[in-house]
């Protein structure tokens, strides 16, 4: 009888640790490329940033107002109260990556894809810092 009690007591904590395991694996998930632009573009604005250290940035004005949208047809724009960009964009799920490339430039701005879904893109840059995007 004890021991009975013994294998449904681990068997109920291999279930929990299973599960746990699986909930916690979604979080750094890269969707598809969809997900980045919805049904034909999605805009996206800054939620949180943090530097290389992991510290957060304070948000500026600038910040909360620029807003970042892609486009079905690989074009994004990028519009803020100090600036406005556009060019087009590759994105990799598999490889996790996301490739910019501003109209007129022959240099691309690549990040690391961290997490990808309906409401919420995560990038990381090279050097280390972060920005959390939010869809709009």
């Amino acid at each position: 009888m004890k021991e009975m009690k013994v294998k449904h007591l681990f068997l109920a904590f291999y279930v929990f640790a299973l599960i746990f395991a699986v909930g916690c694996s979604k979080k750094n998930e890269a969707g598809g490329t969809a997900n980045l632009y919805g049904s034909d573009s999605k805009r996206w604005t800054t939620d949180k940033e943090r530097n290389a250290g992991g510290d957060k940035v304070k948000q500026t004005s600038e910040d909360e107002n620029t807003v970042l949208q892609f486009f079905s047809n690989g074009n994004f724009s990028m519009n803020s109260n100090l600036q406005t960009m556009s060019g087009t964009y590759r994105y990799d799920q598999s490889g996790r990556s996301l490739m910019l490339t501003p109209n007129g430039s022959t240099t691309s701005m690549s990040f690391e894809v961290t997490k990808l879904d309906d409401d919420e893109l995560d990038l990381k840059a090279p050097d280390g810092s972060t920005m959390e995007l939010e869809a709009e």
